[in-house]
Order: C-alpha cells, then structure tokens, then sequence
C-alpha cells in the first residue's frame, strides 16, 4: 500500500469522528465483567452509607445558652441568628465563639438576610462612608481571627418593632433604618435587587396587616405600598423581576415590578402560606397543612405537591436546580428531589420546631435553627451524592440484565440457557 493510500485511510478514521473506545465499554458488552464492575458499585455505595452521618456539627452553648432560633443567616466564617428578645447575635461558625452582639431592635427579629456589598454599595456608599470616618474598622473579633467575609457582606434585619435595619458588618452598627407606617409589626423581609434594569435596589417587608412596603436602599423613603392580603404576610421571595408574597389568608400574589407592577394572585390550597420559595419559572409554597406545593410560573398552575412533613412547612430554600430543603414546625428538615418528588432524606436532630433555614453562598454549607436552642449543620452534599450513586447503580443493573436477555449461546438454536440436550435428540423428539 503507497503512502497516499496510508495517508487517506488515516484522514478517513480521523474524520469519521468515532472516539476511541473507553476501557469501560468493553467492560459493558462483556456480561461477567460487567457484573463485576456493578459489585464494585455496590461496595462503594454501602461504604459510604455507613460512612454517612447526617450532621456534621451542633451549635449550642452550655455555660450562655442560646435563645430560640427565629431567624438564621450564615456566611463562610459566622452565623447570625434572632430570636424574640432583639439582639442579634454573632458566633464563629469555626470556634463556636460569640463574635458579637447586634444591638438595636427590641422586638423579636422575623428575618435576617445577608447581602453582598456590591450589589448595594452604589446605593450605600454615602452612609458607609459616614460610618468610615466615625471609627475604625474592627475585623478581629475572635481572638486573633480575621473575619474577611465582614468586609464583604452587608446584613439586614427586621423586627416585630416596626423596623428593618441594615448592618455595616466591620463596625457592627446600623448604617440604615427603615420604620413600617404605624409602626406595623415587619413579619418578613426581602432585599431586592435588579441587575438587568435601571431600577435601584429596594428591600420589601411584610406586615400582620396583609400590607407590602417597598423602601428605596438610598433615600429611605416608602416607594410603593401593596395591600390585598386578608392576613397577615408571613414570607416573601424575589426573583428576577417578581416578587411573591404568602400571607395566612391562602394566597400567593406575584408582583412583576419590571411589568408596570402587575399583580398574579395564586392559591395553591386553602391552607395557610407559611413559606415560597421562587426559582424562574418554578414557585413552591409551603402550607399549614405540611404540603409543598409546586407551581408552574408559565400556567400559574400546582403541578405537584410534596408529602412528607406532618406539620406547617415554616422555611423552603432553593439548595440547586434539582434540590429544595425545607423545615417544619415538626421538627425537621427534610431534602427533596424537584425532579421526582421525592423525599431523599429527612434531618431529624431538633426537638422542636425548625423555623429557618440558611444556605451559604459560597460552599453550600447547610444550617437550620430551631426553637430548641441549637443550631445544625446538614450533611446535604453527601446525601445527593449517595442518591446519585444508586441510582446509577440501579441503571447499570437494569442494563446488565438486558445484556443477558440479549445473549444466546452459540450453536444452540436459539436454545434456552441451561437446556444442555444435543439439538438432533430435541428436534426427533418434536417431530414425534
């Protein structure tokens, strides 16, 4: 063969596109290899099973105990949680130290909410600056430890007193205070931010009056006041351009600020809304009756309902696009899989009702606070993993028993496995 001919056979091949075959495909076509590979499989999967613990760490302090977990935030380094009585208090999430005290409402803190700077510092960079000049920064709180993440984050807070405030984190002061008319009660908060647009951020808070307010981050002042809820606003959500709103009157209304503020009302049940949860065109709302209720944003339609919890669903948080948490007043805490419905785990450490539950930003490290008095952090990661794990288990099983349906031994006729009769006695005996 010319080298022309060498030449041609080779582009041929690269052309063909066909890539090299894997070590494992061979594995897949040979049945006794591939039995061994799912054995393998399986080893792997029950090692880890009993590996598993499902917390990784309890938070409680014995010589100061903590008050009940109302509200719960956290970042890489701290958790902050509020309780009935107004501080907010401050621990490393390393050491289980207290870093600090927020101190500035004196009724209970209904949410907390941490922010990145940069998503509010144009609307912020006045009253920071302020703060700035008055003294100096203090990112050494425990012991010798430095805690970065302060200078990165701004939190906010609201309170049964009327107030949301907004923390400057290095200086542990309030650079900004927002008071309800009347000073309403706040049941709930969201900080809203809008990239895609022109509009400044806002920050939203719900009230035991069925009212919306919507403040402006710079000037303070009350942008928009939504009313129409027969009861109290107990959670809202925001996503991209809408926010939501769950009061204990059973409906879900949806605000599209970007649409001229077009309301959608929802009602997944008659049972109380105690949590949503928005991610684009999908909408949970966790009810009273301890039902999840999925909602296609498109038809604004339930098309599913989770079962599982026994009691109101008081948090629901988005962990990725194929996972949702959520805690109830029966304790626990449970992971599902958005796809199938499935209930993949339950968490069931607290012995009492769980009211919040936090997801941080960067890691993924999952907490939930409870009227307890402890905080925990859930092994969340290595849940789905070993779900993950079955199920390919499950589908390479299904493949390997297909793979030896499909194979009939050689010379047999078509044979059933196992007849070792010769084919010349079986086919006399038939044509007798």
């Amino acid at each position: 063969m010319s080298r022309a001919s060498n030449s041609r056979t080779a582009q041929r091949r690269a052309g063909s596109g066909k890539k090299p075959k894997s070590p494992e495909d061979e594995i897949f076509k040979d049945p006794k290899r591939y039995e061994e590979f799912c054995n393998n499989l399986s080893d792997k999967l029950e090692r880890d099973k009993l590996t598993f613990d499902e917390f990784a760490f309890v938070f409680f302090n014995t010589k100061r105990p903590l008050e009940p977990i109302i509200s719960l935030q956290t970042s890489t380094e701290e958790l902050f949680y509020g309780s009935y009585d107004g501080p907010i208090r401050c621990f490393s999430s390393a050491t289980g130290k207290r870093t600090q005290t927020l101190r500035g409402h004196n009724s209970w803190i209904t949410d907390l909410e941490l922010i990145k700077k940069s998503k509010v510092f144009d609307v912020l960079e006045k009253d920071i600056d302020n703060l700035l000049k008055e003294e100096e920064a203090n990112t050494k709180l425990d012991g010798n430890q430095e805690l970065e993440s302060r200078k990165e984050l701004i939190l906010f807070s609201s309170s049964k007193d009327g107030d949301i405030k907004c923390w400057e984190l290095t200086r542990g002061k309030a650079i900004k205070s927002f008071s309800n008319p009347e000073n309403k009660p706040v049941t709930c908060m969201k900080v809203c931010t809008l990239p895609q647009s022109n509009k400044k951020p806002f920050c939203a808070g719900g009230s035991t009056d069925g009212s919306v307010t919507l403040w402006d981050l710079e000037t303070n002042d009350i942008k928009q006041i939504f009313t129409g809820h027969a009861s109290t606003v107990s959670c809202l959500d925001f996503n991209e351009s809408k926010l939501f709103s769950g009061s204990w009157d059973s409906f879900v209304k949806m605000v599209d600020l970007e649409k001229d503020d077009a309301v959608t009302v929802l009602r997944p049940s008659n049972s109380p809304i105690k949590s949503v949860a928005a991610n684009n065109n999908d909408l949970f709302a966790g009810c009273g009756n301890g039902m999840i209720y999925h909602l296609d944003l498109r038809t604004n339609q339930v098309v599913a309902t989770f079962r599982g919890h026994t009691e109101g669903v008081l948090c629901l948080r988005i962990y990725d696009e194929g996972h949702l948490l959520s805690s109830s007043d029966d304790s626990s805490v449970v992971l599902w899989d958005v796809k199938t419905k499935e209930l993949l785990h339950a968490y069931c450490g607290h012995k009492d009702a769980a009211p919040s539950i936090s997801i941080t930003e960067d890691d993924k490290t999952v907490y939930s606070g409870g009227l307890d008095k402890t905080i925990r952090r859930w092994a969340v990661e290595p849940k789905i993993k070993i779900v993950e794990q079955e199920r390919t288990l499950q589908d390479h099983k299904k493949k390997l028993e297909e793979l030896y349906k499909s194979i009939k031994p050689a010379n047999t006729g078509g044979r059933r496995r196992g007849d070792t009769r010769p084919t010349s006695n079986r086919s006399n005996r038939s044509n007798r």
